[in-house]
């Protein structure tokens, strides 16, 4: 009966160590998983901004574009086909 008990505390024994040899490791991919979602949200800032940018900056190109050509594309519109 002694020996199982040495037994029994010595498997109790790996298994507690085992586990905390795996809540290390669970800790260290959690910090990675934050640092990935951390990343992708930096690489989708690195290309939105340059695109709302562009939008904000292109609108009043567009403007001037159409005023340019408004009266162009009046004169397109009254035209009626055969």
């Amino acid at each position: 009966m002694p020996k199982k008990k040495n037994d029994l505390e010595s498997l109790i024994k790996q298994n507690i160590r085992k586990t905390d040899i795996l809540i290390k490791k669970l800790d260290h991919f959690e910090k990675d998983f934050r640092r990935f979602e951390i990343m992708n949200f930096i690489r989708f800032l690195i290309v939105a901004i340059p695109i709302i940018l562009a939008i904000l900056y292109l609108i009043p190109i567009f403007r001037d574009f159409l005023e340019i050509y408004e009266p162009l594309i009046e004169a397109l519109n009254h035209f009626s086909p055969l």
